[in-house]
């Protein structure tokens, strides 16, 4: 059974170990705009006493957006269990939507986010270019060797 709990100051280390390794550092890029994931609210899924998952919560200007997720195990349940942290945690924060952004070479996420009932709001066509400048560690291609150049914002009502 996947747990999902708030992350804690026991998990700082690791926290910062998937950004380091998996996310190109602390701090992220979406819309302009530059945070880091670890400073913001987040939850940890797990399974067998196992850290599987992790989803960082952004709000902002009355809107949730989900900051960060990462499932080392993918198509178990434990980004749905994720997503489902944020929401929550979102409608207690008072917001009515829940948003996400993507690239455009990431399908497998933004399948992952029309499953869930979330729509396309917005495409961005070049905003991921326009990030390296401030983020120069954002690959210039995805895992199928698609040109990752825009962001896809996807939006889901609470």
């Amino acid at each position: 059974m996947i747990g999902v709990r708030a992350a804690d100051t026991g998990d700082a280390g690791w926290i910062e170990r998937l950004l380091d390794e998996g996310w190109g550092g602390p701090e992220q890029v979406a819309n302009g705009e530059r945070y880091r994931p670890a400073d913001l609210p987040g939850f940890v899924a797990e399974l067998d006493g196992e850290r599987v998952g992790y989803a960082a919560l952004r709000v902002a200007d009355g809107v949730a957006w989900i900051g960060l997720i990462e499932s080392f195990r993918p198509r178990e349940g434990i980004g749905t269990a994720l997503v489902e942290a944020l929401a929550d945690a979102a409608r207690e924060a008072g917001c009515e939507t829940l948003r996400a952004i993507t690239t455009n070479d990431n399908r497998s996420a933004q399948a992952f986010y029309e499953r869930l009932g979330f729509t396309v709001r917005e495409v961005r066509a070049g905003a991921v270019n326009e990030s390296r400048i401030v983020k120069p560690a954002i690959p210039l291609f995805g895992e199928d060797g698609i040109a990752m150049t825009d962001e896809i914002e996807y939006e889901m009502g609470l």
